[in-house]
């Protein structure tokens, strides 16, 4: 801690209390004091994923013989952090993950942009309230971008009260800096007071110098143009390693988001450090993920529109199309619908962008974005071990937008922000969860991959079929197999059929994991039946459920309650169900009963392909 101005004589006290330990230590006040205090019966603190989160309150209390000149108090958690990058054996990549009290980690992570475009109307609920939506889709850790803010304490009390990891960039992004007066003293003063501030957090675990800078002036043409001017090296490598060196020194730096390290490495290498993949979004289709085998991803994503009930308030009804003057003015992209149309061709029915189109472009665009950041999440988990960590791009928006966001930003008809679950949302909670399913191709053929990112042992004990899409089973085995926590079992299927019809599955079920179902063909090319179904509609202590039995193949099926209801939101979506299979929906809000029969309506309950047929409703 560090004392200003001048007092004849000063002493500093600590206090530590909590969770049935205390500590007191007085020690006489220098221009700088350090205080050493010995705790016994210390409880860690761990990110969600891993365990609990006892924080202990702090009192700091500067004063003289005569009276007490300062006091602060603070909330904080102790626990240990570490940036792993060892090197690999043979001297061709390095590691790159985070060890928290001795336990490697998956991250499983999301980018945070500021929350609101007017950041003075975000209240510590809201910060709370975003940080709880993150922490229920099973995300364990949150990029704050560079391009944003430092954020205001109460975000980062949510984290730490949560227990959602912190990763802490620069305010700096983007763009070549100037290392001249009076810029150098600016950001080493708005650095230096940012360390300070927010190193009492326990959830923070990594000052990260830059958001894009290393790879901008080597990819991206900056070197040409500064013609020799400097643009922020010495900050990067320099200033900013040796405050958080001196002020913060017991959290891991790193220079930025993407680099690889050391100044001679490519700053955006797979086999090193962090990377981001951004010519899948820009150019490529979303399967190309499996082209690349990171480390870790700090950034990656897709875009979709926002939900129905946001769209409805932001625009009026004849400016509903996906082309229309102001559905663009919301579409910042460059060639983002361009980008859009071309990355659903071969995947999807690709839908028109009238406004007579406007509900299966919403529909066919949302579900597209979840697939894709979900297929990017699987392929990273399913090389844990080298693949240490994802973060997608992004997790809320700060107003109505198409955008790569899980997480809208609208309103509500009291004019109050609401962040509502995009497919994406649902999607990101499935492929984060703690034990995964995920099934795999490449030149070897088809493999099922296992992965337990939980704290106890997975006895996954299922089944690996080949289901025809009427529901036969085609090929079945027993699947019997043990994980210890925090690992990955990769199970080649070497044994199934020829799989040479577009009417099958192969479809893996354990016990404590969702079931995976993969299609052998994309969408469109696959003899996808007329979706028939049976409902049924009740009231339930949770809300209303929405029961759905299948008498034909459902892919994707999901339920918007708020084209019913701006407000109601689902517990699940994006659900495949074979004939015979039923699946409950669980509507959370205020659904008027005489609303009921509009719950099982289309567009309110559709699945992908042809419009849903009603059977049978009650």
């Amino acid at each position: 801690m560090q004392i200003q101005g001048e007092t004849r004589f000063g002493a500093v006290t600590v206090r530590v209390r909590g969770n049935g330990a205390s500590s007191e230590a007085v020690v006489i006040a220098e221009d700088w004091t350090q205080v050493e205090l010995t705790l016994t019966d210390i409880q860690p603190w761990w990110p969600h994923s891993l365990g609990e989160q006892p924080l202990y309150d702090v009192e700091v209390v500067f004063h003289n013989d005569v009276r007490i000149l300062d006091t602060v108090h603070k909330r904080t958690g102790f626990r240990t952090v570490e940036l792993d990058t060892t090197p690999d054996a043979d001297g061709k990549g390095a590691n790159f993950g985070f060890v928290i009290n001795g336990v490697a980690v998956f991250a499983r992570g999301m980018d945070w942009i500021p929350d609101d475009c007017f950041p003075s109307r975000i209240t510590p609920a809201r910060y709370r309230e975003r940080v709880q939506q993150a922490k229920d889709a099973n995300v364990d850790l949150l990029r704050v971008w560079g391009g944003g803010l430092y954020e205001q304490e109460a975000f980062y009390e949510a984290c730490d009260e949560l227990g959602v990891m912190v990763w802490q960039d620069f305010a700096l992004a983007c763009a070549a800096y100037p290392e001249e007066e009076p810029f150098a003293l600016e950001f080493e003063a708005e650095a230096r007071d940012n360390v300070i501030r927010l190193s009492a957090y326990p959830s923070l675990i990594l000052w990260n110098g830059n958001n894009e800078n290393l790879w901008g002036h080597e990819d991206w043409g900056w070197e040409a143009q500064l013609q020799g001017r400097t643009w922020g090296a010495d900050y990067y490598y320099r200033l900013f390693p040796e405050i958080v060196a001196e002020l913060d020194p017991s959290r891991p730096y790193w220079p930025g988001s993407p680099s690889s390290g050391p100044k001679d490495l490519y700053p955006n290498d797979p086999n090193y450090g962090c990377i981001h993949i951004w010519d899948v979004w820009n150019a490529r289709d979303y399967t190309c993920y499996d082209d690349y085998s990171p480390r870790f991803v700090a950034e990656f994503g897709y875009q979709g529109p926002a939900t129905y009930a946001t769209w409805a308030r932001a625009l009026a009804p004849e400016d509903r199309s996906a082309a229309s003057a102001a559905m663009l003015m919301h579409q910042k992209a460059a060639g983002g619908n361009t980008k859009l149309n071309d990355g659903i061709n071969g995947h999807l029915p690709a839908p028109g962008e009238t406004k007579a189109d406007f509900d299966e472009w919403l529909f066919a665009m949302q579900v597209q974005q979840a697939r894709a950041v979900r297929y990017g999440i699987e392929r990273w988990r399913s090389l844990r071990g080298r693949c240490l960590g994802s973060v997608i791009w992004q997790l809320n928006d700060c107003w109505p937008v198409t955008s790569w966001a899980a997480l809208d930003l609208g309103t509500n008809a009291a004019g109050e922000p609401v962040a509502r679950r995009k497919p994406l949302w649902y999607a990101v909670r499935s492929a984060y969860a703690d034990h995964l399913i995920t099934v795999q191709h490449d030149e070897a053929g088809w493999r099922a991959v296992l992965v337990n990112d939980g704290t106890d042992t997975w006895a996954a004990t299922g089944t690996i079929e080949v289901r025809a899409l009427d529901g036969e089973v085609l090929y079945s085995e027993a699947l019997d197999e043990t994980l210890a926590p925090r690992s990955r079992k990769d199970l080649p299927l070497t044994d199934l059929p020829a799989l040479d019809r577009t009417d099958v599955a192969i479809v893996v079920t354990a016990k404590g994991a969702e079931r995976a179902v993969k299609l052998l063909v994309e969408d469109v090319d696959t003899a996808l039946p007329e979706p028939l179904f049976e409902t049924t509609v009740a009231r339930t202590t949770d809300g209303v459920s929405v029961s759905v039995t299948a008498r034909s193949f459902l892919r994707s099926l999901c339920l918007f309650p708020d084209r019913v209801s701006e407000d109601a939101w689902v517990d699940n979506l994006l659900v495949d169900l074979f004939p015979g299979d039923t699946h409950t929906f669980i509507v959370a809000g205020e659904i008027p009963e005489d609303a009921y029969p509009d719950l099982t309506s289309r567009p309110v309950l559709r699945s992908v392909t042809k419009p849903l047929t009603l059977s049978e409703a009650t």
